[in-house]
C-alpha cells in the first residue's frame, strides 16, 4: 500500500509565518511615508526658495521703479537724456501699460512726471512764489510745516537756513525745535483749552480735521498719564511700536520742551501726542505725494 501522503502545513498557512508576513499595502504605506519624509520637505524648500526669490525680485523692481519716478520728476533740462531714457524704460517695463512712443519722447526730452505737490505751486499764502517751491517746501518734521514762508519764518527763528536746506526740517532735533516753537507761540491758548479739557479746540489749533482729532486725543491720554507719573519710563510707552520713537524721537522732543520751558504736563503731553500722530511715531518725517497735510494753507494751524 502506498504510504500516506504527508499533509504538513504550508508555510503560507503557518500561523508563525502569518504573524511575520508583511502585508503589501503596509509595505507600500511604509515606503510612501519614507518618500514623503524626504521629498515633501525638498519640494517645500524648492517652492519656498522660488517664492522668496520672487519676493526679492519684486522688492528690487519696486526700488528701481521708485528711483525711476524720482528721476523723471526732475526737470529734463537738469538731467542727462540717457538717465531719463533708462528711467522711462524701467517705468515702461513695470507699469503694466506700455508707453506710446510719444509719451516716451516727452518724458525723456521735455515733460517731468507730476510730483504730487502741484497743489502747493503758486500758493502765495504759503509763500510759494518760485517754480518748484511746492515740492521743495513740502511738509516736513513733526508738524509737517509746508511752504516757503513757513520754512523762512522757522528757519530764521532757529538760526538755520531752511530755504537752502529744506530737508533739515525733517531732522528730529530741528523738527522738535520747530514743533515746540509752534506750541510756545500759542501756549496760553493751548493751556486754556486743555485745562478745560476742550480737546476739540486744542485740536483745531493744530489741524482742524475732526477725523484726526480722535486719534490725537487717544495718544494725548496715554502721554498725559505717563507724564503725571513721576516714575514713568519713556522707553516703555503704551502703544509705541517703534523702538526708535522711544530711543531717539521722544528724547529730542522732551529736550526741546525743556529748552522752551514748557512745563505744563497737559501741554507737554499734547505736543508729544501731536508728533506721535503726525509722523506715525517718526515713520513719516517728510510728506509723501500721496499724503495730504492737515491744513495745506499753513502747514499747521490758522486759529489764533
Amino acid at each position: 500500500m502506498p504510504e500516506p501522503t504527508s499533509h504538513a502545513a504550508s508555510p503560507i498557512s503557518s500561523p508563525a509565518a502569518a504573524a511575520t508576513r508583511i502585508d503589501p499595502w503596509e509595505k507600500l504605506k511604509t515606503v510612501s511615508s519614507i518618500i514623503a519624509a524626504i521629498v515633501i520637505p525638498l519640494a517645500v524648500a524648492w517652492v519656498g526658495d522660488g517664492f522668496s526669490q520672487a519676493l526679492k525680485e519684486r522688492e528690487i523692481q519696486g526700488k528701481f521703479v521708485e528711483l525711476a519716478v524720482q528721476i523723471l520728476r526732475e526737470e529734463p533740462s537738469k538731467q542727462e537724456a540717457g538717465l531719463r531714457d533708462w528711467a522711462t524704460q524701467v517705468l515702461n517695463k513695470y507699469s503694466g501699460v506700455p508707453f506710446s512712443a510719444e509719451t516716451k519722447k516727452a518724458l525723456i526730452e521735455s515733460t517731468p512726471l507730476p510730483s504730487g505737490f502741484e497743489r502747493y505751486e503758486g500758493n502765495r499764502v504759503l509763500g510759494n512764489v518760485e517754480q518748484g517751491d511746492g515740492a521743495k517746501f513740502r511738509g516736513r518734521g513733526y508738524l509737517l510745516i509746508t511752504g516757503r514762508a513757513n520754512y523762512q519764518r522757522y528757519g530764521a527763528a532757529l538760526g538755520i537756513d531752511l530755504i537752502s536746506n529744506p530737508e533739515k526740517a525733517a531732522e528730529p532735533a530741528v523738527a522738535a525745535a520747530i514743533l515746540v516753537r509752534f506750541f510756545k507761540e500759542r501756549e496760553d491758548l493751548f493751556v486754556q483749552a486743555l485745562s478745560q479739557n476742550d480737546l476739540a479746540r486744542a485740536g483745531r489749533l493744530v489741524t482742524g480735521v475732526p477725523s484726526q482729532l480722535q486719534r490725537v486725543n487717544a495718544r494725548y491720554a496715554v502721554y498725559l498719564e505717563l507724564l503725571q507719573n513721576p516714575n514713568a519710563d519713556l522707553q516703555h510707552v503704551p502703544g509705541v511700536t517703534r523702538p526708535a520713537w522711544a530711543a531717539e524721537h521722544l528724547p529730542m522732543l522732551i529736550a526741546a520742551l525743556d529748552e522752551q520751558q514748557i512745563n505744563d504736563p497737559r501741554l507737554r503731553a499734547y505736543v508729544l501726542a501731536t508728533a506721535d500722530f503726525e509722523t506715525m511715531q517718526g515713520r513719516v518725517m517728510e510728506e509723501r505725494p500721496s499724503r495730504v497735510t492737515a491744513n495745506p494753507a499753513t502747514g499747521a494751524s490758522a486759529e489764533q
